[in-house]
């Protein structure tokens, strides 16, 4: 089973064209992978509601291949608590994806504590683009962690190439932190299962970021790393199947 826990749903961004979901699918198939996650790109951009509409629309498409976080720009106060409820409830998205870089704003800024709030009353994971300065670090990230011991965190890129290392320790001290080592050094990754255990960290490609070639590459560099078969396995698509009681096909 293999569940890639991180890809985005968009149209165009620059010189890149994205995926439908049929042609998301379509590369899922290709490469025997059950299940993704898609997340908006264009949505961290503009007004998220209507990227979440078709993070939804993709979904009911192809339920059994597909699932979606939508997301919300936390300057919006009450507006993004209702837009996360709709999306719970009306749209079934299970998590929500923030990316403090693209939508310029801190983690650790007070308005982000709300969000925080609700996504534990809805049981809703967030995931966060980090690894980046200034505003997505692992350890800001961290310090929501220990505000906020009953959230579900996910460090997108567990601290890309320059701060996997912090992504670790922010896992040690934190058991509600989880790891996706999209774009971390092979090193990494494996010290992060040592350190952090596989039962915390999950498969992520980044998708159509890198195209097919890199989805390629980050599975290819899993299968030969030198962990167990348990190990792999959870890091593959165990770790998010109990997290979200997903039941691939």
């Amino acid at each position: 089973m293999i569940i890639d826990a991180h890809t985005h749903l968009f149209n165009r961004y620059g010189h890149l064209r994205g995926l439908n979901a049929k042609q998301f699918v379509g590369v899922l198939d290709k490469h025997d992978i059950n299940m993704a996650g898609l997340f908006t790109l264009t949505g961290f951009l503009e007004e998220p509601a209507k990227y979440n509409n078709d993070l939804a629309a993709a979904v009911k498409e192809f339920p059994d291949r597909l699932y979606a976080f939508c997301t919300v720009n936390p300057r919006d106060g009450e507006k993004a608590l209702r837009e996360l409820r709709r999306c719970r409830f009306d749209l079934a998205l299970p998590g929500i994806k923030l990316h403090p870089w693209l939508q310029a704003f801190s983690v650790t800024d007070p308005m982000m504590f709300p969000i925080l709030e609700e996504s534990i009353k809805l049981n809703m994971p967030i995931i966060f683009h980090d690894g980046s300065v200034p505003f997505s670090t692992p350890s800001q990230i961290g310090l929501l962690a220990d505000l906020y011991p009953e959230a579900k965190l996910i460090l997108g890129h567990a601290g890309l190439k320059d701060f996997f290392r912090e992504a670790i320790l922010v896992a040690q001290r934190h058991k509600n932190v989880f790891l996706c080592p999209s774009g971390v050094p092979v090193l990494g990754i494996k010290l992060m299962t040592e350190k952090a255990g596989a039962d915390r960290m999950m498969f992520g490609s980044d998708l159509p970021f890198g195209g097919e070639e890199l989805l390629v590459h980050k599975l290819n560099t899993l299968r030969g790393l030198e962990i167990t078969d348990a190990e792999r396995s959870m890091i593959l698509g165990g770790t998010i199947c109990k997290m979200l009681n997903l039941k691939p096909t």
